[in-house]
């Protein structure tokens, strides 16, 4: 079992300037927050000062050690700030990772609209002056009234002035469509699942598939389109990253990709066009910049992963990280930071929480995994990054990983037990048996696992302590989500095409939307007590007992318990009550049918109950602390 020593408190708690650094300082507040707002997702310079875009809020930065930090407190719907834009009058604008509308810097307050279309509707005039757009926000074009945005559904949308036009995939726009862009001649681009063009004020989109790098939405980073109407997209994925340039006039993509040209960055994650038509991408390593018709220059910046970059009066060149932020000397071509605000989490993006028998909450990020004890004394108990936590039944805590899978064995030691490859959900069962699907689809069964009881000579059935049960990728066609097993030893997974059952004697069966699902797309499946089986699916919660009887859940059969049928997490809390993560927020249903609560959380994504009345929320930009008293009755 991991047992973390708390550090002292006046060496773990505040830093030399007396600033809290590794306390998360619990109260009874009914909701409390944290983040790491050292992960700059975008920049901006309004002529005044730089703000910054993180997860973790918005920051203001003046100097290395005065900066100001904006978060719900202030009167922002969500912490998970994306985006960022400057208007015609100069005010600031925000977009979010979890949240749909927008929000407006009025003076010294903060005016948020629900929707993008009550935003641009009430603010037409000054978005079509805007000094700086984003793609993933709004973007215009100087001789038209127009204002194209994606809708944040996967379509986009115009306005101008008078009347909406919508474009779907019914017009030919490509699926996931989430960035958009406009030549000054109106040639306009969707970017999303593939590329799709049309003139302004066209009804019929062209599709254009992807050059071959960019295998998915989730790939793109940046998108702008030059002074040709030819559209620019940066893209990163795990097999590497690059530009690509789509040129209409000669029907043609044009790869611009580090193998063949070491001044693109590996992995590309954002690009600005200046207005001399000068081209500037940042991404591993690298800032680099094109003048019209001319080669790529970069500055090298050493192992520095840049997400973004702004430029300041003086021109100075800012660089936000996931580190913090840098600025680049242009002279002697030096990099100088980070500028960092402390944090207790080493990364907003949660994979993985677990609690051990002694109550220490254990959260997993792509950064590491850190533990938090009933007092709020915290700290990093290991650098590894995890895909998934959990403890057994002697509260050893166990991990997955991109290389495997194993435990701690000690304060911050681990062992591995599995490591050939990145494993991605795990199950382990009381009799010491270990369920796991690996990053190739392969669920894999493994008993007595020890130090040296998994490795390349033991794994197949003839080994008897690791099988491979089943290829889920041939089965399915996609990786499953998670996984339970039942006391009969049936083993239940989660997958986008339905409720996958593999029995103890090898027989398998793919439930759908004709057995009982709302959906065959299951986001996540939970094991009661009586091996009752739950499964959030993408259109509602639904039940299957023991004796095979189905029951489906929605918002209107719970009186609006479940906040929304979009479902991302459920998990079965110590006492038999169940806990989920939705698109609108968390819901909980006890025992009792009847008896349902709610609190609307932004992002929530994955649920642990401490058994001392507190919910812990994971999110894409941090974690919530919930009394469960503040959920509320529909």
């Amino acid at each position: 079992m991991v047992t973390p020593t708390p550090a002292p408190r006046d060496q773990a708690s505040e830093s030399d300037e007396g600033i809290m650094v590794n306390r998360l300082d619990l109260t009874g507040d009914a909701v409390q927050y944290w983040s790491n707002p050292n992960n700059i997702h975008d920049l901006l310079y309004d002529g005044h000062g730089l703000w910054a875009a993180t997860y973790g809020g918005l920051v203001r930065w003046v100097d290395e050690n005065d900066y100001r930090l904006y978060t719900v407190r202030d009167g922002l719907p969500s912490q998970a700030v994306a985006t960022l834009a400057l208007d015609g009058e100069g005010r600031l604008w925000l977009g979010y990772a979890d949240v749909d509308g927008w929000t407006v810097r009025q003076g010294d307050e903060w005016q948020h609209y629900d929707t993008r279309r009550q935003a641009v509707e009430a603010n037409h005039g000054v978005l079509l002056g805007a000094s700086r757009t984003h793609p993933r926000m709004w973007v215009t074009r100087g001789e038209s009234n127009w204002v194209w945005l994606p809708r944040g559904d996967g379509t986009v949308q115009a306005y101008d002035g008078n009347r909406w036009r919508v474009y779907g995939q019914d017009s030919g726009v490509t699926a996931k469509s989430h960035w958009v862009g406009v030549s000054p001649e109106g040639r306009v681009w969707a970017v999303g699942q593939g590329v799709s063009t049309a003139e302004e004020g066209e009804l019929w989109w062209d599709d254009h598939t992807f050059f071959s790098e960019v295998t998915g939405a989730a790939d793109v980073t940046g998108v702008v389109v030059d002074d040709e109407g030819a559209v620019w997209i940066g893209f990163a994925n795990q097999e590497g990253g690059g530009l690509i340039r789509y040129n209409l006039a000669v029907d043609r993509w044009e790869g611009h990709l580090p193998e063949i040209n070491p001044a693109i960055p590996a992995q590309v994650y954002a690009l600005e066009l200046t207005t001399d038509g000068s081209l500037w991408v940042a991404g591993q390593g690298l800032l680099s910049y094109r003048a019209p018709y001319r080669r790529f220059h970069s500055y090298e910046l050493g192992d520095l992963r840049v997400l973004s970059f702004a430029r300041d009066d003086q021109g100075q060149i800012w660089l936000g990280s996931d580190q913090g932020l840098y600025w680049l000397d242009l002279e002697t071509e030096e990099i100088h930071g980070p500028w960092v605000i402390p944090s207790p989490l080493p990364d907003n993006q949660i994979t993985g929480l677990a609690m051990d028998a002694e109550g220490i909450i254990y959260v997993g990020t792509p950064r590491g995994v850190s533990w938090i004890d009933a007092q709020g004394e915290t700290d990093l108990l290991s650098d590894l990054g995890v895909t998934w936590l959990g403890t057994c039944s002697d509260g050893t805590l166990w991990a997955a990983t991109s290389d495997g899978l194993g435990r701690f064995i000690g304060e911050g030691e681990f062992e591995w037990v599995y490591e050939q490859g990145a494993v991605l959900a795990v199950w382990l069962a009381q009799e010491g048996m270990a369920y796991f699907v690996t990053a190739e689809g392969v669920l894999m069964q493994a008993d007595s696992i020890g130090p040296d009881s998994i490795g390349p000579d033991s794994i197949g059935p003839e080994a008897g302590e690791a099988e491979a049960l089943v290829d889920m990728l041939i089965w399915t066609g996609v990786l499953p989500g998670n996984l339970v097993v039942d006391s009969l030893g049936t083993i239940w997974l989660a997958t986008a095409e339905g409720l996958a059952q593999v029995d103890a004697n090898g027989t398998r069966m793919l439930h759908t939307a004709d057995d009982g699902l709302l959906s065959k797309d299951v986001r996540a499946v939970a094991l009661d007590v009586d091996d009752t089986l739950w499964m959030a699916t993408a259109r509602g919660l639904a039940r299957r007992r023991n004796d095979g009887r189905w029951t489906r859940f929605t918002v209107e059969s719970t009186g609006g318990g479940l906040r929304s049928m979009d479902m991302l997490d459920v998990s079965v809390g110590p006492l038999g009550d169940l806990w989920m993560a939705t698109h609108a927020g968390l819901s909980r249903r006890e025992p009792e049918e009847t008896r349902w609560s709610y609190l609307d959380v932004p992002g929530a994504q994955r649920i642990l109950y401490d058994g001392r009345g507190g919910i812990w929320v994971a999110t894409r930009a941090g974690m919530y602390r919930i009394a469960v008293d503040a959920l509320a009755a529909p």
